[in-house]
């Protein structure tokens, strides 16, 4: 595993401890019971296991998906919003003990569709730029893996291919950047002839 402080709404997050106390018998893998909760009122009940003999360090993990609808209590997977930084609390179960806090961003994927207002047909070849509204420069955006590199400015109807290989096809009209961290963002669409802006 490694540390990641970012997600998308559907992918499992991993939950990690170090507990000396819990590991008391040098010779087994043990495990040890918590209960995770998030700031949006979730709670689940996750079970955790010594990710090897005697090193104290416990580990599982959840599902996540996105709200709404609204979180359910002991569905084994934890209610997200994307676009929004979600704390987490890790309680031994059955005490009020803290183990461990944390947050992590889940990403928010603008997308759309361009459409003539007189008919209703889409408009391909329409420039569509997400730019950050606070620094007014082109937003960072990432592709489906969250991790590869998805240009910020894209035709509507056509194929986008992300720094990690993925390529994407739109139909007509059609636009998606695919995953942008939390923050305020405004389109840039700069229609083809015979539109106006």
């Amino acid at each position: 595993l490694t540390s990641e402080d970012r997600f998308t709404a559907g992918e499992s997050v991993a939950f990690g401890v170090q507990s000396a106390n819990d590991n008391l018998d040098p010779t087994v893998r043990e495990t040890l019971s918590v209960t995770i909760r998030t700031d949006s009122g979730d709670e689940e009940t996750l079970l955790l296991r010594e990710d090897a003999v005697n090193s104290g360090f416990f580990v599982g993990y959840l599902g996540t998906h996105r709200m709404p609808p609204a979180p359910v209590a002991g569905d084994c997977r934890l209610g997200v919003a994307p676009g929004t930084s979600t704390a987490f609390t890790m309680t031994r179960s059955g005490t009020p003990t803290v183990l461990s806090r944390a947050s992590a961003d889940f990403l928010i994927d603008p997308y759309g569709i361009v459409f003539d207002s007189g008919d209703g047909s889409p408009v391909t070849a329409v420039r569509v730029t997400l730019i950050n509204a606070d620094t007014g420069a082109p937003a960072q955006v990432f592709g489906d893996d969250g991790q590869s590199a998805y240009p910020s400015t894209m035709l509507t109807g056509s194929t986008v291919t992300d720094s990690g290989g993925t390529v994407y096809n739109f139909p007509a009209g059609d636009y998606r950047f695919p995953l942008v961290a939390p923050d305020r963002y405004r389109l840039l669409v700069e229609p083809a002839s015979p539109y106006a802006a």
